[in-house]
């Protein structure tokens, strides 16, 4: 101890000490890549990458450790482990963190992007601030809905809001039940979690014992690979399994597909995108009604309103009469899709301008903000990526030709943005005073 004894047995309790700190610390920060995570340069071999695994959870194993953070730590080298163990899978996983450059484009990640839009304001922050709080407080966020009628663009807003091709588009294809895309940021994972949930208390709903989820690895944003038509596959079986047929002429209300997406380039999200609304059949336009009523009439519903402006009905909007009799439009956003064919060649922008000089005129009501945006159709094989660079491009040249459309807000970024400052007023002003309410009684 005065420096003269090396002796091992000192030096190697010395070690274990700063193990015991420094191992969790590396471990759990929330920044930390699955490599850093193991502990392993990102072009290490997978025989080095295993041989880490093991070391670690030998000493990190709650059957091994008494540490009080052992459980979360051997949890995170799981997953970690799991993200890099598959060739295929470490591959997706270097383009989505922007790793593998050649492949990738990690700016869908950074500051300032898509993915980190909400992360980084005041929706991320609260939502972090939340997670810190032990259990016994039941803070639950306000929920945050997309709703619209059928083949209005909803799942096209859906799938750029996460950066992933996770949401059936197919123009024959109808869920006929509510599809809550839970995104969660997390460096170290690249992967989805379909399952099927009650939504009465939000456990996985089992058919002959087995539960309904499925897990695979997620495709990466770049690579764009079609999961979509997976997912629809699923989603039919799910149905399926509640109906006995996938033909099913039911909107199915007590239970909702989720889709987790645990990836580095999202935000802590979660948005629940309703069955459209439809005309006819009636039973299933009732029953469509209905889910979404139930939704818009809880006091803490932020609504996404997707209207088709190329309609010249936008006024009479079957969603918007809900919102509206609902009392939610100081609580939606409207969004107004498939602009880029909506207007005469070369006069795009001045009728954009037209459009939302008097945004109220326009739908018929005064919701939050109405924000156009350019879809991604069906029938394009184009990535997101190549989407959200075209409509930036498409927008910035209406922008040049039309002074007009200076200050006003365009695109999905501008989607975000104005959910963020929807979420931060609605939760200085209604949701903070109702859970303080809560908490002294």
């Amino acid at each position: 101890l005065d420096g003269s004894i090396a002796d091992d047995s000192i030096m190697e309790a010395a070690y274990r000490i700063d193990q015991q700190e420094e191992v969790p610390a590396r471990v759990l920060n929330s920044e930390a890549n699955a490599y850093q995570v193991l502990g392993v340069s990102h072009d290490a071999p997978i025989d080095d990458i295993k041989a880490a695994h093991t070391t670690l959870l030998e000493t990190w194993h709650e059957s091994a450790s008494s540490h009080p953070l052992a459980k979360a730590v051997a949890q995170k080298l799981n997953e970690a482990f799991s993200t890099l163990k598959d060739e295929n899978r470490r591959r997706a996983y270097d383009v989505s963190v922007g790793i593998d450059q050649h492949l990738g484009d990690i700016s869908l990640g950074a500051a300032g992007s898509i993915g980190a839009t909400l992360r980084c304001g005041s929706y991320g922050r609260i939502k972090a601030a939340l997670s810190k709080f032990q259990t016994g407080l039941n803070l639950e966020l306000p929920k945050i809905v997309v709703v619209g009628m059928e083949s209005h663009g909803k799942s096209s807003l859906m799938e750029r809001v996460a950066m992933r091709t996770a949401f059936p588009r197919a123009a024959k294809f109808c869920t006929r039940m509510a599809i809550k895309m839970k995104m969660r940021h997390r460096k170290h994972e690249n992967r989805v979690v379909l399952r099927c949930i009650n939504t009465s208390d939000g456990s996985v709903v089992e058919v002959d014992g087995v539960r309904s989820e499925n897990e695979f690895e997620s495709a990466s944003p770049v690579q764009d690979e079609a999961m979509d038509g997976f997912i629809a596959q699923v989603i039919a079986h799910f149905i399926k399994q509640a109906h006995g047929t996938d033909e099913s002429t039911q909107v199915i209300t007590d239970k909702e597909i989720e889709i987790e997406i645990r990836a580095s380039n999202v935000p802590d999200l979660e948005l629940v995108d309703l069955p459209g609304i439809v005309g006819m059949p009636r039973d299933i336009a009732d029953q469509t009604l209905e889910l979404t009523r139930k939704y818009l009439r809880m006091p803490n519903t932020l609504s996404l309103c997707v209207v088709d402006g190329r309609s010249a009905t936008m006024r009479t909007s079957e969603a918007l009469r809900e919102i509206h009799a609902a009392g939610a439009l100081e609580r939606t956003i409207v969004v107004l899709s498939k602009l880029d064919t909506a207007f005469p060649s070369g006069k795009e922008g001045k009728c954009l301008a037209d459009l939302l000089e008097d945004p109220a005129e326009t739908v018929g009501c005064q919701p939050v903000a109405v924000v156009p945006v350019i879809n991604r159709s069906i029938d394009e094989a184009i990535s997101l990526k190549e989407a959200l660079d075209r409509e930036s491009a498409t927008f910035n040249e209406w922008l040049q030709r039309t002074p007009e459309l200076n200050g006003k807000p365009l695109g999905i970024q501008a989607v975000l943005d104005c959910l963020n400052k929807l979420f931060e007023q609605h939760m200085r002003d209604c949701w903070v005073p109702q859970e303080t309410r809560k908490l002294k009684e």
